[in-house]
Formats: C-alpha cells, sequence, structure tokens
C-alpha cells in the first residue's frame, strides 16, 4: 500500500499476494494480482490500474512504492519483472524482465533505488 506524499487521499494498493506461498499453494490456492487499485478520495471509490502491467493470470506482486521526489512515479516488483508508471497509475511499462521481490528508493532521493530477487541484489540511478 501507497499513501501518495504529494496528497493523503490518493492511495494504491497492488493486489495479490506474493508471499502467499507454502502451506496454502500446496491446496491449490494463490492470490494472484489483477493490477493496482487506486483511490483520490481517500479510499472511498477505486479504479483498477493494469494498463501495461501483465495479464491477470498468473502473476504475483510484492512491492509498490512513490518516488520521493514526483509522486506520479511509482515502481512496482513483481513475479515478472520491475514496472514503472511516470502518471500515477495510469499506465505502466516493464523496466526490468527478472523475478523482484523488493525494491525501495533511497531517502531523499528520487532517482535512486534498489531492488532485490532470488538471489541477487542491484540499483538503479534514473528512477
Amino acid at each position: 500500500i501507497v499513501v501518495s506524499h504529494d496528497n493523503n487521499n490518493t492511495l494504491y494498493v497492488l493486489t495479490g499476494d506474493g508471499d502467499g506461498g507454502g502451506f496454502i499453494t500446496n491446496f491449490g490456492y494463490r492470490s494472484y494480482s489483477t493490477g493496482i487499485m487506486k483511490s483520490v478520495d481517500g479510499g472511498n471509490n477505486w479504479v483498477l490500474q493494469k494498463n501495461g502491467l501483465p495479464p491477470d493470470t498468473g502473476w504475483t506482486g510484492y512491492t509498490i512504492v512513490q518516488s520521493n521526489t514526483n509522486a506520479n512515479v511509482l515502481l512496482v516488483a513483481t513475479k515478472e519483472g520491475i514496472y514503472r508508471t511516470q502518471d500515477g497509475g495510469s499506465n505502466w511499462s516493464k523496466v526490468l524482465d527478472s523475478i523482484t521481490t523488493d525494491i525501495k528508493f533511497r531517502p531523499g532521493s528520487g532517482t535512486t533505488c534498489y531492488a532485490a530477487g532470488y538471489g541477487w541484489c542491484n540499483f538503479s540511478t534514473d528512477g
């Protein structure tokens, strides 16, 4: 969940549960993602944002983060890789094609971010 630092009435929720494996997966349950839910009125109404994200079946999300300096830039770590939006979630594009389980912006920076997946960790200086 992200509460926008620009407007606390703007909320983003990454659907699905990338960490929902183990015992429940053994019984065929998996909480797949359908996209990003966005609210601009403090959670009273929600709109599904998924233009450019993977199809509805078979992908899971792990983390969503917002740039510290540009509220319209968000990154999502998913089983399919990293997706980025520059327009507050309306359109997404894949920027890394590798399973990514965590991503964070460096405190005080809107362009330096760190990402990690299974057996790797890396950083970007261009957001």
